[in-house]
């Protein structure tokens, strides 16, 4: 848990833009105040209680371009009202709804009332599994407060926020895992399944062979589709209604297991390539690249970054 606080505009500028993505902030009223609580249960997913005084946040076309790394904010209103604008759609927000917009995009963030109060869930992009098509047409879009799939990922978030430092690492790391999941759910178009249910059930015996098998190296796409006598056209195909191809989804969830791993070796009794073995990266300098890649920050520090918060 780390708390912060800002002071004036220009402090709450330079907090937010290390926190999130660099911002510019304008000053709308003189007494101006902010307080920021962060949790960080996994390198894919950090939570923020935010409290601050009248503001107004913009980040421009350029801030955006300038940027390698992108990310998805999810942020729910607990007090106030505000405004959330981003490719020319404007959510209108009041305490329990809640507005996703994405970093790779300008957006404007209008905070005139005092008291704003919010929780804001900054997710990797890459760790959301829907068509990037599908995120963008979400951005700027109200989820109002009465929509009951937003009650639920509403709750398990403040939940997660609330008892991440009583959690164990491995399971902060599954519990960001499944808020991701959830998230997804709520962005979903309402009735559409993720793969047309009469190979829903194949979809799943997919994924869990793969989680079963994570610790072979001889996993690949290929080898998933020979084990269950198909194609490995008909294995893309089943993969592509999830908005990733299942060499990537093989990827990501040996990655995701490895960070898993790192979290409970945080006190020095696993190194990270005996970690990276077991998670079917022979090569330890390939994993940590992998490992980069996906999360932003190396297998060592995500190691050390556990073992101080833990």
């Amino acid at each position: 848990m780390t708390v912060m606080t800002a002071e004036n505009v220009a402090q709450w500028q330079a907090l937010s833009s290390r926190i999130y993505v660099p911002l510019y902030c304008s000053e709308i009223a003189e007494d101006f105040e902010a307080r920021v609580d962060l949790r960080i249960p996994s390198p894919f997913l950090s939570l923020t209680r935010i409290d601050t005084g009248s503001v107004h946040v913009q980040r421009s076309t350029t801030m955006a371009a300038g940027e390698d790394e992108e990310f998805v904010l999810f942020a729910i209103q607990d007090a106030s009202s505000g405004s959330v604008s981003q490719y020319g759609r404007d959510a209108m927000l009041r305490p329990g709804d809640a507005v996703l917009y994405e970093t790779r995009g300008a957006y404007e963030i209008d905070h005139r009332q005092p008291g704003q109060r919010e929780l804001i869930a900054k997710i990797r992009r890459s760790a959301i599994h829907l068509p990037s098509e599908t995120i963008s047409a979400n951005c700027g879009r109200l989820i109002a407060a009465g929509e009951p799939r937003l009650r639920v990922v509403s709750a398990y978030m403040e939940a997660l926020f609330a008892d991440t430092e009583e959690l164990s690492l491995t399971a902060r790391f599954e519990m960001a895992a499944v808020a991701v999941d959830l998230l997804e759910t709520l962005l979903r178009p309402d009735g559409e399944r993720a793969v047309p249910e009469g190979r829903e059930q194949l979809l799943e015996q997919l994924k869990m062979f793969v989680i079963d098998s994570l610790g072979s190296p001889r996993l690949t796409v290929e080898s998933l589709a020979a084990h269950h006598h198909l194609s490995v056209r008909t294995v893309y195909q089943l993969f592509e209604a999830t908005g990733e191809p299942p060499g990537v989804f093989i990827r990501r969830a040996r990655l995701r297991r490895a960070a898993s791993l790192l979290g409970d070796a945080s006190g020095g009794r696993r190194t990270v390539a005996s970690i990276a073995a077991e998670c079917g990266f022979p090569d330890p300098s390939t994993f940590t690249r992998a490992f980069r890649r996906e999360y932003g920050v190396a297998p060592t520090a995500w190691m050390s970054e556990q073992a101080s918060t833990g």
